[in-house]
């Protein structure tokens, strides 16, 4: 059948070699009855896309239930279920839902009624096993018509995608509806690279309507083999490596990371109002370094707080990073050298040294309140 097409364009910015990343689409149903959409290419090759999920409340529905009057008085099938503790125990279980629910662009229309008319809720326990068993398979089919691809941008990196794994069922979008997809992409592992960061562009993905119209989805994203560390430096107790788990899309993704908890000493000084602060730094402050695992040489452009009520001073002990912090300005950069750049006479110890990352010193490090920040700001 002929199909209106229309691209969906997502940038996924930087992702670490062998890591996965998602972002969600809206797709919202103005229409006065329910649309459907299908994901005829659901997965392939590193991209996949499916149904966001949120958590479900049974509870808070059958409690709106039982506002409602049946018969001249309240429904009794809601009251029970509501209060009964067999049935609060059997529906706790049910603890995800598909993101569908009603869009705010909705409100004040006839649309909100129609949308709890035809709404329909999925609830479950294992997303990933409801997913498999009545949407999504592990069945893969041959692309029909074109194939998709993952190419980099610098022609480092192609290639072609042939097979697909395809939706099994629709999901259904109500009238004044708003559904939550999430699209997720893994970046390549770092063995497959050449560069330190590589452009990606990619596409193969699709959804549908029941109304004609095809969703290709397009994206892009950095692959970057390598990173920069904030470290004490000398001796220093790092945390074990912990496990963090997100549910994306169903697929649960678990990422490994050493967190680094560093103490810095903290003063009400004002460094950029109260320039003594630097010598209290240098008798108390903690010394840091950046250490790389770039192969390449980086230029660091800035270094400063997430907070902004909390300023980030950094005294310096060396005359490279002296020179960067005092000396602001968008020409400005501090050189972080690459693993490549370090040499050495004997061709075996460079071999090794190229696998060991790369230390800048900094200097040390202290904290400071802002004092820069109207009265009335309640962040």
């Amino acid at each position: 059948p002929h199909h209106a097409l229309q691209p969906i364009v997502l940038s996924f910015g930087a992702i670490p070699t062998g890591k996965s990343k998602s972002r969600s689409i809206l797709l919202t149903n103005l229409n006065h009855a329910p649309v459907e959409i299908s994901a005829p290419t659901a997965a392939l090759g590193n991209m996949d896309v499916t149904i966001g999920l949120i958590p479900s409340v049974l509870q808070e529905a059958f409690k709106g239930l039982m506002k409602r009057k049946s018969g001249g008085g309240n429904n009794d099938t809601a009251h029970f279920l509501h209060h009964s503790s067999v049935a609060k125990d059997f529906f706790s279980k049910f603890k995800l839902k598909f993101d569908i629910v009603p869009s705010t662009r909705a409100g004040g229309t006839e649309l909100v009624s129609l949308f709890h008319r035809h709404a329909v809720v999925d609830a479950f326990q294992n997303a990933s096993e409801y997913l498999r068993a009545n949407y999504i398979g592990d069945e893969e089919k041959k692309m029909e018509c074109s194939c998709g691809f993952m190419l980099a941008i610098d022609g480092s990196y192609a290639k072609e995608i042939v097979t697909r794994k395809v939706g099994k069922k629709k999901w259904i979008i109500p009238p004044g509806g708003v559904a939550r997809f999430m699209v997720s992409v893994k970046a390549p592992s770092k063995s497959e690279l050449k560069n330190d960061v590589t452009p990606f562009v990619g596409t193969g993905l699709v959804l549908e309507t029941n109304h004609g119209q095809a969703l290709p989805i397009v994206l892009t994203y950095s692959a970057i083999a390598g990173q920069l560390q904030l470290k004490p430096t000398g001796d220093f107790n790092a945390s074990d490596v912990t496990e963090r788990t997100h549910n994306v899309g169903g697929t649960e993704l678990t990422e490994e990371a050493t967190l680094l908890t560093v103490q810095v000493p903290l003063t009400l000084k004002d460094p950029t109002i109260t320039p003594s602060v630097d010598s209290f730094a240098q008798r108390n402050g903690v010394a840091l370094s950046i250490e790389s695992t770039f192969s390449q040489d980086i230029y660091l452009s800035e270094i400063r707080s997430c907070n902004k009520w909390f300023n980030v001073f950094l005294p310096s002990n060396n005359a490279a990073a002296r020179a960067f912090f005092n000396n602001k300005g968008a020409s400005n950069f501090l050189r972080i050298k690459g693993k490549d750049s370090e040499t050495t006479t004997d061709s075996s110890q460079e071999k090794e040294d190229k696998s060991v990352p790369t230390i800048l010193p900094l200097g040390k490090v202290l904290s400071a309140l802002s004092c820069s920040h109207p009265s009335g700001d309640n962040s």
